[in-house]
C-alpha cells in the first residue's frame, strides 16, 4: 500500500503538470511576439494584444497605470503598457 502511494502521487503530478504544457508554450509564442514588439517601441506608448491573467496572474491589464503595466513599461523603457 506504501508503495502505491508512493508511485501515484508523483504519477499524479506529472500528469497535472504535463496537462499545462500546451498552455504554456502557446503563451511563450505570444509573449516573444509581444517582447519583440516591446523591445522596438521604446519611448511610446504601446497597445498589445495579452492575456490579463496568466496562470491566476495578473500580466498586462487595459489600464496603463496598473502597477504590472507599469512595471513592464519602466523594464522596456516605454511611455505606457495596456492591453486590449
Amino acid at each position: 500500500m506504501i508503495a502505491v502511494c508512493l508511485v501515484a502521487g508523483p504519477l499524479r503530478g506529472a500528469i497535472l503538470n504535463a496537462a499545462l504544457i500546451p498552455p504554456a508554450s502557446r503563451f511563450a509564442e505570444r509573449w516573444d511576439a509581444i517582447d519583440g514588439h516591446l523591445r522596438t517601441a521604446r519611448g511610446r506608448e504601446v497597445v498589445v494584444e495579452a492575456p490579463v491573467t496568466v496562470g491566476g496572474l495578473v500580466f498586462i491589464t487595459p489600464h496603463p497605470l496598473h502597477p504590472g503595466n507599469r512595471v513592464i513599461a519602466d523594464y522596456y523603457g516605454l511611455k505606457s503598457v495596456r492591453s486590449r
